[in-house]
């Protein structure tokens, strides 16, 4: 990333508007002689990217046309240049706002002003009919269609102007980046029936989106309103478009009939090109006697955001300010944002006629192309409603054209259900609205990947969804957000890597964050309740909050491997971290493998959580703080042979800091098996590692393969282990004899000189040093089951809705007919 006020080519970096997957988006000041500005923006195409010969050639495609777009109502480029082997375009600079954010405004307060409206649309066509019309240098037709025409896309300044923004996903003659047939690329609720069915789409597909347009500004709502994306996709495949009539009485006849024909299921049945439609908006407008012009274009937007206006303002002329009497200090580490924040109490924006996008506008609305080259993208999730649908086999009727082109198949074969092969979809960016994945498809998660408030991500049983290792994809659910993933036994829903079988490994892709808003014990310094943010997420990863009740949605019978990246020492991503998340989350039969770090990590919350695995894992099995106070049952570990580190079976602390805040970690844990490394190490390496004030109590468990049983840290911990087995364990059975003298280091004192050994060793905890029988540290074929139930001396787990109170016995299984660990979601091997 760019330094705040870096120089690239003859440009000064002023502030950030924004970074998407692609590319990061600057104001910047062109600089020239006495004291020259002219302010304007710059797109870079992310540095990691610019080494892909795929990405490079969709940015330089994409620049190149671009720069060939020289009209009023277009967005003007400026340059396409290299700096040090980087990427750039430079743009103009616009001051105002995406149309959908003005027709949110309008939709909450006043009845839609139509004439200005329908200006805004015949500026609209103009710069859609100049762009379809661009030929070559040889006289050639580009063919250019834009694809992505939506009120998302054009700009309304506040001088009145209108201009069509972000070409990313245009498709011209002369692109490098081939385009296939059969992928979506656009937003549903926009979208043509043709380019719906994946067929080759020309500038009639740009007509239709603007008769979209026309069609909710006179109805005053979305035209798709309360229709599900699978729905409208099916609708659109076979051509059934809602009547203007059947939501208005009262349209004119002349408007209702342009309308109808801009929106012909058949492209050969709509206007031929934008400017004849522009032509026909032009004459109703006559017929009104109204006279619309940039004044009254600029009163419909200046009034409605001047305060963010001034702000936004105010923000770059102090940048200005600064560059021009010297202070610019360079070594700052990224530019102010002029992202827009709604301030406490102001519209989000999300109405009937703005429900699509985020509310973040960015000033030079330069939205960052989020696709590649045969893949689709999450910029909305109709997208991904789209290529669900047609990846299921569905296919248009009579006379369209058939459904996606096969990409690759990759891994196992799909379910039965589906066809031979499965097409691959890319994942990238924000998840706006619901969606479902369907297991007929192969998903690639590529960067950080957010399901947003609101939202409810579905995946199918039997999905696979590869982390892309070169992005080192993640996907985040944020607070308020669901992701409902429920596959069965032989149907898992699968998050692995994206390298081949034999070259994965540990720390290929990111992994899987659920964010909640279920209690944690951060404070700040006023002792008041702070969100916490979890670690390896610079932006987007905040949690926690009061409602120890909050709902994430649903893992069921879910693997995720290969996954943990470390981001810096103490500051990873785990295989499935779980913060803030509450108690109305359902979470069982989960298998963490191969992780580069924890396999299980809770930062606080209330969640519970049953039958869960934890395969060869970077450092700990189970990891909790912050307060966390949820419920276990059935867990196992099998640990990393191979890696000398500290690592422990459970790692519980209250708060890292040591403070005593509330709530206190308190999990209550019933029916572990737990195998350590099995081998004499000179690190920690612990079944449970307890410390800094965490309270807990652990019952039923065995524990085998660790250098030692348990540790107890600090004074204020405070625990309850009982019905346990301590057994193999290298070093001692229950705990390291107390050395109070000890030289500083991982096993001095520190407990107020607990003797640990002692203590499990009381009659009444009725823990216990024999072996069960049971052989848990072969990779292929453990043996985590004893002969029969280990009944003696075990504790019957509470009766209390969450608990399965009938496991009185020792161990995550009764015995070996316990097949809780059968099936498709299990892998056990050495890689």
């Amino acid at each position: 990333m760019l330094h705040h006020f870096s120089v690239v080519g003859r440009y000064r970096l002023l502030a950030t508007v924004g970074h998407g997957g692609m590319s990061d988006v600057y104001v910047a000041a062109a600089l020239g002689p006495a004291g020259f500005q002219k302010l304007l923006v710059v797109k870079e195409l992310r540095p990691p990217l610019a080494q892909d010969p795929d990405f490079l050639s969709m940015f330089l495609d994409e620049a190149r046309l671009a720069a060939r777009l020289n009209h009023p109502n277009i967005v003007q480029t400026y340059e396409v240049f290299s700096d040090a082997g980087r990427y750039f375009i430079a743009m103009e600079y616009l001051s105002g706002q995406p149309l959908h954010r003005v027709l949110a405004y309008y939709a909450e307060r006043d009845p839609a002003p139509l004439p200005e409206y329908l200006r805004i649309l015949v500026e609209t066509c103009a710069g859609l009919d100049y762009a379809h019309e661009l030929k070559d240098y040889d006289g050639a037709p580009l063919s250019v269609v834009h694809r992505d025409v939506s009120p998302h896309n054009v700009f309304l300044t506040y001088e009145g102007q209108v201009k069509v923004v972000d070409f990313g996903v245009a498709k011209a003659r002369d692109s490098s980046a081939e385009s296939r047939v059969g992928l979506l690329k656009g937003k549903l609720g926009y979208m043509a029936p043709e380019q719906a069915r994946g067929e080759r789409i020309d500038r009639r597909a740009d007509v239709f989106a603007v008769g979209v347009m026309l069609w909710e500004l006179i109805a005053g709502r979305r035209m798709w309103r309360s229709v599900g994306e699978l729905e409208v996709l099916k609708r659109l495949v076979a051509g059934e478009i809602p009547e203007l009539g059947s939501v208005r009485s009262d349209v004119p006849e002349a408007l209702e009939r342009i309308c109808k024909k801009a929106l012909c299921a058949r492209a050969d049945g709509r206007y031929a090109t934008a400017g004849a439609l522009q032509h026909e908006l032009e004459l109703y407008l006559e017929s009104l006697e109204e006279r619309v012009d940039p004044r009254r274009l600029a009163q419909l937007v200046a009034l409605p955001f001047i305060g963010e206006r001034e702000r936004m303002q105010a923000t770059i002329d102090g940048e200005l300010r600064r560059l021009a009497d010297g202070t610019a200090d360079a070594s700052q580490l990224e530019p102010p944002s002029l992202a827009y924040t709604p301030q406490p109490g102001a519209s989000s924006g999300l109405n009937e006629l703005g429900r699509e996008q985020p509310t973040a506008v960015q000033p030079a609305t330069l939205r960052r192309s989020r696709w590649t080259r045969g893949v689709v993208v999450l910029g909305t999730s109709a997208v991904l409603a789209a290529a669900a649908l047609i990846g299921k086999g569905d296919r248009p009727r009579s006379g369209a054209a058939k459904g996606p082109e096969v990409l690759a198949p990759l891994g196992a074969a799909p379910p039965s259900r589906c066809g031979a092969a499965r097409p691959l979809i890319e994942l990238s960016g924000d998840v706006e609205a619901s969606a479902t994945l369907s297991a007929c498809n192969e998903y690639l998660l590529k960067f950080t990947t957010f399901v947003k408030p609101g939202v409810t991500l579905t995946i199918e049983r039997g999905t696979t969804l590869r982390g892309d290792k070169e992005t080192r994809g993640t996907l985040v659910v944020q607070p308020g957000g669901r992701l409902v993933a429920e596959g069965t036994r032989d149907e898992p829903v699968v998050f692995t890597s994206n390298a081949p079988p034999a070259e994965r490994r540990p720390g290929d892709w990111g992994g899987l964050i659920v964010l909640g808003n279920a209690p944690t014990n951060l404070r700040d310094q006023s002792e008041r309740s702070v969100r916490g943010r979890v670690e390896g997420i610079a932006t987007g990863g905040d949690y926690g909050g009061s409602d120890e009740l909050d709902d994430s949605g649903t893992l069921r019978y879910v693997r995720i491997e290969y996954s943990g990246i470390e981001i810096g020492p103490g500051n990873e991503i785990n295989g499935l971290t779980l913060a803030g998340v509450g108690r109305k989350t359902r979470i069982d039969h989960v298998d963490v493998r191969f992780t580069a770090d924890d396999c299980f990590e809770f930062f606080g919350g209330t969640v519970d959580v049953k039958y869960l695995i934890c395969q060869h894992g970077g450092d700990d099995g189970f990891d909790w703080d912050l307060g966390y106070t949820g419920r276990m049952q059935f867990l196992v570990l099998q640990d990393e042979p191979e890696l000398d580190n500290d690592s422990n079976g459970f790692e519980g602390d209250n708060d890292p800091n040591g403070s005593a805040n509330p709530p206190l970690s308190a999990p209550v844990i019933y029916n572990a098996t737990l195998c350590g490394k099995n081998r004499d190490l000179q690190k920690q390496h612990y079944g449970l590692l307890l410390r800094r004030g965490t309270r807990a109590k652990v019952a039923n468990a065995i524990f085998t393969g660790f250098g030692a049983g348990l540790d107890l840290r600090d004074q204020a911990t405070r625990v309850d282990v009982r019905s346990a087995i301590f057994f193999g364990n290298h070093r001692y059975q229950f705990a390291y004899p107390e050395s109070p003298a000890a030289p500083l280091g991982p096993f001095q004192d520190d407990d107020g000189a607990l003797d640990e050994a002692a203590w499990l060793a009381q009659p009444e905890r009725n823990n216990r040093a024999f072996d069960p029988g049971i052989q848990c540290f072969d990779p292929e074929h453990p043996n985590f089951k004893p002969g029969r139930a280990l009944s003696a001396g075990a504790e019957a787990p509470p009766d209390d809705g969450f608990f399965d109170a009938s496991a009185r016995y020792i161990g995550a299984f009764r015995d070996r007919t316990d097949d809780w660990d059968r099936g498709a979601w299990v892998v056990w091997s050495s890689h």
